[in-house]
């Protein structure tokens, strides 16, 4: 991870429409993870 904080959008994971992050279509690991639920995540 670069900054660890969400700031310099090193860390950006595809996530699901479906999952807990709705319409968003990017989840930051280092904010929102590290560890996501495989429903929240687009394989």
């Amino acid at each position: 991870m670069g900054c660890g904080i969400g700031v310099c959008n090193g860390c950006p994971t595809k996530a699901s429409k479906s999952g807990r992050f709705g319409g968003w279509p990017w989840a930051k690991t280092c904010t929102d993870g590290p560890v996501f639920a495989g429903e929240d995540v687009d394989y």
